[in-house]
């Protein structure tokens, strides 16, 4: 297999009607990605469908949207591969070099990820939002939600959240108690705003916020 040699996450402004968006970096799955439409998580199955890529050297997948967008429609499509190692190598026998090669194709693949950084939509709602593997995350713009914890963090991982309105709240936790967010003079942060900024690292028990930028 031949990688990109770049891999930059898509972003369309879509035109009225559009319903087809090619994605022209290598993805093996259609679990893999993550879809937004103007900041909102769109679902698997339930609002597109996802065709894999058919070359390796010039990587032609498509995501198909099950409504039509409209004009000016913001679509971000990312990928984001598990952080596993999945490969058996057998311990005797034939050397297969495919199966050597798809291992490191893999190991490549998530440290172009890494690099690039993942970017989430915290849905409506959801008080204990998944994070898994991002970097930034952006609020529905049309939601709500008083967040108190975050879920799917690793150790040291850091996070940017954006306000997309000021219908997202962070409660603020007890340091030492699992999962708690630990706010800036322990007070509840109800006061964002759209464009306004706040900064969590998770050091394995709390996640912790090391910065703010109130924008307005």
């Amino acid at each position: 297999m031949s990688l990109n040699d770049n891999y930059i996450p898509t972003r369309v402004s879509a035109s009225a009607g559009q319903t087809v968006v090619t994605v022209d970096w290598l993805f093996n799955t259609a679990s893999e990605l993550v879809v937004m439409v103007n900041d909102v998580l769109q679902v698997l199955t339930t609002d597109y469908t996802v065709v894999l890529p058919t070359s390796f050297l010039s990587p032609n997948g498509t995501v198909t949207f099950l409504v039509a967008l409209a004009a000016s429609d913001i679509v971000l499509i990312q990928r984001s591969t598990p952080l596993l190692q999945s490969t058996d190598f057998a311990s005797s026998g034939a050397f297969s070099a495919q199966t050597i090669e798809d291992a490191f194709d893999k190991g490549m693949i998530i440290a172009q990820e890494l690099g690039t950084g993942l970017m989430v939509a915290l849905p409506d709602g959801d008080t204990s939002p998944d994070v898994t593997g991002a970097s930034v995350a952006v609020t529905d713009p049309s939601g709500a939600a008083a967040i108190t914890t975050f879920d799917g963090g690793e150790l040291m991982q850091d996070i940017i959240i954006i306000l997309k309105n000021s219908d997202y709240t962070f409660t603020a936790g007890t340091f030492g108690t699992a999962g708690d967010l630990v706010l800036l003079g322990g007070v509840d942060f109800t006061t964002g705003v759209v464009g306004d900024c706040i900064q969590f690292v998770y050091d394995g028990v709390n996640w912790i916020e090391c910065a703010r930028s109130i924008n307005s």
